[in-house]
């Protein structure tokens, strides 16, 4: 198997590797805090892989921040990301949880606004299954003040497999981008191309507004003809584009998914 970002050795006829992708959820639910309970909302997320890394974006309404404890969950793991910080101050505004954040937010100031370390580092949900439901739980330890919560952001970079094969005593005399097939698909179809030397290749998915979906292929490969699989379920219906990139040479085709 290989990995991404790729080396300079050509792999084997058949692999798998990884390629890293992002996405970002936001949940505008308003969800009130309540004395001594705990207030919680769910993104689900349908797109499967390997999650790489998290980051945390939110707006609490609060009289008083030093009573509530904000986690994020995913599965059985739990990460307190503030726990009763800002004694007297009120709300967190559009405050970021990231691992590589400078200041932690045990030394930061109501109402919070920008980037801050997490209590306990995000990079502790890193290895999770990114499908499934993402938890945040916002816990009031105390009487005489309550809350909402207003909104809040993940930004995810995840990692999914790929598999590419080399097909078997076919010989390639030019660079080549072949129609996918199936086409129309759903939700998976296979992408074709022909590599007359060695070279490294790109091959990337667009939607139909040029938005960049996915990198499928991003990988030194010996000559030969190649398949390339599209593994489309978390994606809507639509025309969607993919390019192959390679020493010079750029073609790009459109195909549809229908559900």
């Amino acid at each position: 198997s290989g990995v991404n970002p790729p080396g300079t050795t050509p792999p084997p006829e058949v692999y798998t590797y990884y390629v890293l992708s992002s996405m970002t959820h936001t949940s505008n639910n308003q969800v009130p805090i309540l004395d001594n309970q705990l207030a919680r909302d769910t993104i689900y997320i349908q797109q499967t892989g390997i999650v790489q890394e998290v980051k945390l974006n939110l707006n609490i309404n609060h009289t008083n921040d030093g009573d509530i404890l904000i986690a994020l969950q995913k599965g059985s793991t739990v990460v307190n990301v503030s726990q009763f910080n800002g004694n007297g101050g009120q709300n967190y505004t559009n405050t970021t949880f990231h691992d590589t954040a400078s200041v932690p937010i045990t030394q930061g100031v109501p109402p919070f606004t920008g980037y801050f370390r997490p209590q306990v580092l995000l990079n502790a949900l890193n290895g999770a299954q990114l499908q499934g439901n993402w938890i945040l739980r916002v816990f009031d330890n105390r009487a005489g003040n309550t809350g909402t919560l207003l909104n809040w952001t993940l930004d995810i970079i995840y990692s999914s497999p790929v598999s590419v094969k080399k097909e078997e005593n076919l010989i390639a005399d030019k660079y080549l981008l072949y129609q996918n097939y199936p086409n129309p698909f759903n939700p998976s179809t296979v992408i074709k191309y022909s590599l007359p030397k060695n070279s490294q290749v790109v091959l990337k998915i667009f939607d139909i507004l040029g938005k960049e979906v996915t990198t499928l292929v991003n990988q030194w490969q010996t000559e030969g003809v190649y398949t390339a699989e599209w593994n489309a379920a978390s994606m809507p219906t639509g025309v969607y584009f993919y390019r192959l990139s390679v020493d010079g040479f750029s073609d790009t085709k459109r195909m549809i998914l229908i559900r």
